[in-house]
């Protein structure tokens, strides 16, 4: 019996071994040809994009335009919390304040903010809270807030 469960459990460590194997050649082959089509970007995408969203603070927040009472809300959270919930983002530490958790709660509610970094010469003229559609050629730089590199146009689409 022991000598029947032996030979079983090697034969499940030989065979796993195996397809472990075979699906890491296969994951790397994919790797491989992929990379042919796509040309490295040094973590940047570069083309013409537009985007729109409400500007607050010197970023785009890009996401649909909401309904009046769920603007409202939002302007209201963005007026008053944006840069302790921006910070907040950067920090590790978890805080007990009943108002912080509120407002946190909020922005997870809404799928938190998607920054994008608009920078203030290209900004003249608008107001927070103002629904803008920004027009870019460039690099798109990948991070937090991502960055975009040339700006061609902002349209204030509805002013608060």
């Amino acid at each position: 019996m022991k000598k029947l469960l032996f030979v079983a459990f090697s034969f499940i460590i030989i065979l796993s071994t195996v397809l472990l194997v075979i699906d890491s050649n296969s994951y790397n082959n994919k790797g491989q040809n992929d990379s042919e089509d796509i040309p490295n970007t040094g973590g940047s995408q570069q083309h013409q994009i537009e985007l729109k969203g409400y500007y607050y603070f010197g970023f785009l927040d890009e996401r649909e335009k909401m309904s009046n009472d769920a603007e409202d809300i939002y302007f209201y959270h963005m007026d008053n919390h944006f840069k302790s919930y921006y910070e907040d983002f950067f920090e590790m530490t978890q805080s007990d304040d009943v108002n912080e958790q509120s407002y946190n709660d909020y922005f997870e509610e809404i799928n938190g903010l998607k920054l994008i970094t608009i920078h203030d010469n290209a900004a003249n003229g608008i107001e927070n809270g103002d629904y803008i559609s920004v027009e870019a050629n460039g690099p798109i730089q990948e991070s937090y807030p991502m960055q975009i590199g040339k700006i061609e146009k902002i349209d204030i689409l509805y002013p608060r």
